[in-house]
Order: structure tokens, then sequence, then C-alpha cells
């Protein structure tokens, strides 16, 4: 079986990845998130102080937090209080990235004392709620806190167009920290509806990982057509941005849906054309694609092809 939560990650990874490239503000819930909370200060354009989402990179958190101590000790010179605040979320935010939540709550306790009520502070005061609340939930340390903390941030933001993104992340985030799965569904509907109806290409980066995630709630469900229904506007998406590896493993998850549907015949032409793909781009097959044709072979009575398989997404799955 394909780990709903395994599958979740990769794609929300990848969605970090692809839109890092691009610089808007994407990261899973992973993520898993995608609110706009690295976006330059108003006043620092004036002060050419770097947008912060520039800074970033996703896969290297340290040296991110190298280029954000930089920017913060000039806000500082240029007395840019608003643009210092966001720096110090964004150290916060790379020690998240590394699970290191410990320090990471301790740099956020620093972002705090430095908030104010003032209008221009609604943008960090936002962002400072959702990585408070990422910290407490990925940690585990508390969950209900963490469940407080998106709450409040998707209060200060909702209906407000410069806080749309941040928006959106807090509907996501409580789609996953919720603790009934229909509330879950619920939050989730609620940060997809939003992304679906912006215009902003930052906020529809959040397709990708939200039609995912929403495909695999229903998965669990045993709702296998609105599954499919979510699993297939995912593929779309990553088409349509030039997504290739995630769209092969999303119709690797296409290809599970055939399978429980008892499309058995169909759901092996998909996953045998998935190990051709994946060996065209010259990776061996993904390892839920080996996972998956064992269980296709184990059904059809072909007992050594499915062994042969399920060896094989063992040792992929195991790395």
């Amino acid at each position: 079986m394909i780990p709903a939560s395994t599958s979740v990650l990769l794609l929300s990874l990848l969605t970090i990845l692809l839109s890092a490239a691009a610089a808007p503000a994407l990261q899973s819930a992973g993520a898993p998130a995608a609110s706009d909370d690295k976006a330059a200060s108003p006043a620092s354009a004036a002060e050419n102080l770097p947008a912060l989402s520039s800074l970033w990179e996703f896969d290297d958190p340290a040296g991110s937090e190298v280029r954000f101590r930089q920017a913060l000790e000039r806000a500082r010179m240029a007395g840019d209080r608003v643009y210092e605040v966001d720096a110090l979320i964004q150290i916060a935010r790379t020690y998240s990235l590394r699970n290191d939540y410990d320090t990471c709550l301790k740099r956020l306790a620093e972002a705090r004392v430095k908030l104010t009520d003032e209008p221009a502070m609604a943008g960090p005061r936002v962002r400072y709620h959702l990585e408070r609340g990422r910290a407490l939930h990925w940690s585990g340390q508390d969950p209900a806190a963490a469940r407080s903390e998106f709450m409040t941030a998707y209060e200060l933001s909702k209906g407000k167009n410069a806080l749309e993104l941040p928006a959106i992340d807090a509907a996501h985030m409580l789609g996953i920290a919720t603790e009934k799965s229909q509330e879950q569904l619920q939050w989730s509907l609620r940060a997809l509806e939003m992304a679906e109806a912006s215009s902003n290409s930052k906020a529809k980066g959040w397709l990708g990982p939200m039609y995912n995630n929403i495909g695999w709630t229903y998965h669990d469900q045993g709702d296998y057509a609105k599954a499919l229904e979510l699993f297939e506007k995912g593929l779309r998406y990553r088409e349509s941005v030039g997504d290739a590896k995630g769209a092969l493993i999303q119709k690797c998850s296409i290809g599970r849906i055939y399978r429980l549907q008892g499309k058995t015949d169909a759901a092996l032409q998909l996953e045998l054309e998935l190990e051709k793909a994946w060996r065209a781009r010259g990776e061996e097959p993904d390892g839920y694609v080996e996972e998956e044709l064992g269980e296709l072979y184990l059904q059809r009575g072909e007992k050594e092809r499915a062994r042969d398989h399920f060896h094989k997404a063992y040792r992929l799955l195991s790395q």
C-alpha cells in the first residue's frame, strides 16, 4: 500500500523546489506551505533591501539562514522594523526545516517581542502565527496550541487581498492539524476553493499539493471516485506547469485507484508505462510504482513477478 502521508510529502516537496525556482513562497505541509511569508517589507525597496524570497534555498536552510542574518543586519541599520521582524521569522523557519523546533520557537519568540499593532505589521503577525503553529504541530509538542495558532493566522488574514496567501496557508494547515477527519476535509476544501478562485500565480502553486492531499483523504475514506477526480486534477495541474516528475508520481496514485476500483488491466497498463517513463528519465522506477506492480501481479496470480516487484519496492522505499 502506498502510504498517503509519504505521497503527500513527496509531492509537496516537489512543489517547494519547483516554486522556489520561480520565487513563489511555497511549502508543503508537509510540505508541505505556500504563504507569502518571505515577501519584502513595504520599505525594503527604498532601503535597497533584498526581497526575502530571493534569499531562500529550501534544500540549504543553513545557507539561507546566513543570508537572512546578513539582510537582518542591513534592516536594523536602515531602521526597517517590519523587514527586521520578517527576517527573524524566516530565520526561525530555517530551523523548522532542519527539524530543530526548539530553536525555531526561540527565534520566533525574538520576533514576537518586536511585533506591534501597526498596520504594516499585519503580514509579519500572520506569518509569526503560521510558523509557530507549524513548529508546534510538526514537533508534536502541543497540537492543540498549533491549531490555535493556525486559526489565529486564518482569522487575521481571511478576506484581505494583501494576505491572501497566508490565509490559504492557514486553511491548508488546519486541514492537516484538525483532529476530526470531516473537519480536516472541510478546511482542505476551503483552502482549495480559495486557491482555485485566486488570480495570484503563487496561490495557484498550492493546487498541486492540495489536489493530491485531498485526493488521499477521499482515498482513506474509501471514496475512490472522488479520489480519482482529485488525482486527475492534480495530474492536469502538474502537466500544465511542466512538472514532469510530479506528474509521474500523480499517475501512480491514479493507477492505485484503478486497482482499487477493480480496473486491473487499466492499472497494470498505466504502471508499466510509468516504469518505462522512469527508465527513460535515466532513473530507477519509483518505489511505489514497483509496489503497485507487485500488487497487480499478485492479483493476477503471477506470484514470481509479484515477488520480484515487491523486493524492488522494499529496496527503493527503504533507502
